[in-house]
This record gives structure tokens, C-alpha cells and sequence, in this order.
């Protein structure tokens, strides 16, 4: 799954310091291509996810992704600009 993800950095006038999203992917189909976006118009980036632990997460049905921790690091090894909370 995270090895889809692939960015190409062009940085043009939407360019910004910091991204932030906060329990937002894990809704997502293609979570990918929105942590491609944000890495590519942010020098940093910073992800906040359901702690993979607790299963709240997994029985709730607007989840569409559950990460474990394994894929969490395999993220902030991807894209070192990125920082995962959970």
C-alpha cells in the first residue's frame, strides 16, 4: 500500500512551511494522493492518525484506511518532511 506513494516536488506559487491534518486520511479512498499533495506544497508535513492500538478505530465504518504501526513508519521513512502522530 505505501509503496504507491510517489511525489514529485514542483514547487510553484501554492508553496507553504507547514501542513497539518488531524484524523483525516484514515477517511479517505485515495490517501495517497492527499499526502502527495501536502509534501508537495509543504517543507513539512504533519499527519495525526487513530492510534492503531485501539479499536474504536478499526469498528468505525467512515474509516476507510486502518494504518498499523508498521505502515505509520513506513510513511515517515517515505518522506522524511513527514511526521505521523497516533
Amino acid at each position: 500500500m505505501v509503496d504507491e506513494l510517489k511525489v514529485t516536488r514542483q514547487r510553484g506559487g501554492n508553496h507553504h512551511p507547514l501542513s497539518v491534518t488531524g484524523f483525516i486520511i484514515d477517511h479517505l479512498d485515495n490517501w495517497q494522493f492527499s499526502l502527495a499533495e501536502m509534501v508537495r506544497v509543504a517543507d513539512n508535513v504533519v499527519v495525526v492518525l487513530p492510534d492503531p492500538i485501539y479499536f474504536s478505530g478499526w469498528l468505525s465504518p467512515s474509516h476507510e484506511q486502518h494504518f498499523s504501526v508498521e505502515e505509520i513508519n513506513e510513511i515517515a521513512e517515505l518522506y522524511p518532511e513527514v511526521t505521523v502522530y497516533y
